[in-house]
């Protein structure tokens, strides 16, 4: 291992900075960048920009906000990342399964007759003959 680069000081120091020239230099980094604008009710206009970098280390998320009461730079690491796609895909299959209830719901509101009859009660008698076979 080679001695530690001591930081240019030419160069900005700050870990937004070091972590988007490293990852913008690296030659297997993938990269996708977008920008949002945004107003609210009063006219307060304020810009995102989100770059999202995947290297073999994971995805880091490099999230800019820029307004004109406080500008805000955030890195977003891999494993903070991996935690936050857990969670979106967690919701996603949540919503599904609420949405799906809801739906049965409503078919047994209407009175709609909900699968297979003869095929769920030859199910339930086996699941019967094996309850009482143990």
């Amino acid at each position: 291992m080679g001695k530690p680069s001591t930081p240019s000081p030419l160069l900005p120091a700050d870990e937004f900075s070091q972590t988007r020239r490293r990852l913008v230099d690296s030659p297997d980094a993938l990269h996708a960048t977008t920008t949002i604008h945004t107003a609210d009710f009063y006219g307060n206009h304020a810009s995102w920009i989100v770059d999202t970098f995947r290297t073999s280390d994971g995805e880091t998320v490099l999230i800019q906000r820029l307004a004109a009461d406080r500008p805000t730079r955030l890195v977003i690491p891999p494993d903070v990342m991996a935690h936050l796609l857990r969670h979106h895909d967690r919701v996603a299959v949540l919503a599904k399964r609420r949405h799906g209830h809801t739906l049965i719901a409503l078919r047994k509101e209407r009175g709609d007759v909900l699968g297979n009859p003869d095929a769920l009660a030859k199910a339930r008698r086996a699941r019967k003959a094996r309850k009482g076979a143990k």
